[in-house]
């Protein structure tokens, strides 16, 4: 038995397997901090897209902060996991080579009509009348009146007003019902398929990474054979 090719196998496995579990700690650390943002962020959201379309909201969102954080350190990781395969065995240099390579023909997850598995419900129909728009509808029906024309000098002032006051109880509204458990529902749906799932159509992103890998691996393996 050759002991050289069985240690460059056994090493070209553990290479592998550290390899796979470093890319899982960066994808991982990068949806928490995703969702991180997205909780921050949930006043910003309107009913509108926390009852109809969660996606709509947490997409951009989600998408943002993983491509910050996952490409950089990508790049530092699979450096490092190159050099490490040339050290294995100079023989290696190509497969480190297209290992480094690979980074180049990722397709990071693009902006899709909605998130599998938090389905779009289609919107009413007609508009949607808010607190403020009937604040506004009032305003315009009581100004016409000659008893209150002074209206139209505070109107304006008493509509913003109302608005910040709507805009509180919105929030209060979202959370109190549950709504806003809605856009986290969203947000962990995009991590996890079209980031971290090991499969899908499009690839996620970690199913891609894992393949990439795998036939690096095998590869490497199969030359030590």
């Amino acid at each position: 038995m050759d002991l050289d090719l069985l240690e460059r196998r056994q090493a070209t496995l553990a290479w592998r397997d550290d390899l796979i579990m470093a890319i899982w700690g960066i994808v991982n650390r990068a949806g928490l901090e995703a969702k991180r943002g997205v909780e921050e962020r949930l006043a910003e959201a309107g009913i509108v897209e926390t009852l109809w379309d969660p996606a709509s909201f947490t997409r951009d969102r989600v998408d943002v902060v993983m491509r910050e954080i996952i490409v950089s350190e990508l790049e530092k990781l699979f450096g490092g996991a190159a050099e490490q395969l040339r050290t294995i065995n100079p023989g290696y240099n190509a497969l480190a080579d297209a290992l480094l390579e690979s980074l180049s023909v990722l397709q990071m997850p693009s902006l899709e009509p909605e998130v599998q598995g938090e389905p779009k419900v289609d919107a009413p129909k007609g508009s949607v009348t808010t607190s403020t728009g009937r604040l506004a509808t009032m305003m315009e029906t009581i100004s016409n009146q000659d008893l209150v024309k002074s209206a139209k000098e505070w109107g304006s002032w008493a509509l913003s007003v109302v608005g910040e006051a709507s805009e509180a109880a919105s929030q209060k509204l979202q959370s109190g019902a549950g709504l806003h458990d809605r856009l986290r529902r969203s947000a962990q749906a995009r991590i996890e398929t079209a980031w971290m799932a090991p499969a899908g159509d499009p690839p996620p992103l970690m199913g891609q990474l894992i393949a990439v890998v795998e036939s690096v691996g095998n590869e490497a393996r199969s030359m030590a054979l």
